[in-house]
């Protein structure tokens, strides 16, 4: 069972207020940018395999809490929140593929290639090929309407996860990896 932690813990509205800066800064990516290398975290993640798991509790930007933890302690936490909200590890996966795929960047050389994809693909259409057709040549941007309802989907799974995790004591750099100057 998940046991509070009230030392660090993280009110809803210091969560919300940092959601409010990372959706103004990065509109279309503020979910991946968010969770950053959380999914990492996740039963079948690559930081769960790393070789040095004392390390990863012992991190320089660790929270405290956490520095008190064994790694096993730290995933137990995290596997008990995924268990209580019935998480998909797969389809937050899934999700975090599929929104990368972003149909805007704030890079300009990026979004150039996108542009560039979209006019293609809407050659390939117009040639008659069908989205299967095409979809095996190049990876089909989703619309604006379809990367919506995908970060909708990954809030809705992840939110109260991470704001559970947030109510134990943890950081968002012990989540995330992230530092909140980087935010």
């Amino acid at each position: 069972m998940l046991s509070s932690h009230t030392q660090q813990s993280e009110s809803p509205e210091s969560i919300e207020t940092m959601l409010g800066i990372i959706q103004q800064k990065e509109p279309e990516r503020w979910i991946a940018r968010f969770f950053n290398n959380f999914q990492h975290e996740l039963p079948g993640g690559y930081v769960r395999d790393a070789q040095d798991m004392d390390q990863l509790t012992q991190e320089r930007h660790a929270s405290n809490f956490k520095k008190t933890l064994s790694c096993g302690e730290f995933y137990s936490h995290i596997d008990q929140a995924l268990e209580k909200y019935h998480v998909d590890v797969g389809r937050v996966r899934q999700l975090f593929d599929m929104i990368r795929q972003s149909p805007k960047s704030k890079h300009p050389e990026i979004q150039a290639e996108i542009d560039a994809t979209k006019k293609l693909i809407a050659s390939m259409r117009a040639m008659g090929l069908s989205d299967k057709e095409i979809s095996e040549i190049y990876i089909i941007p989703p619309s604006e309407e379809e990367h919506q309802e995908r970060v909708a989907e990954l809030w809705k799974i992840l939110g109260p996860v991470y704001t559970d995790l947030r109510a134990l004591g943890y950081s968002h750099y012990d989540l995330t990896g992230i530092m909140p100057n980087q935010v």
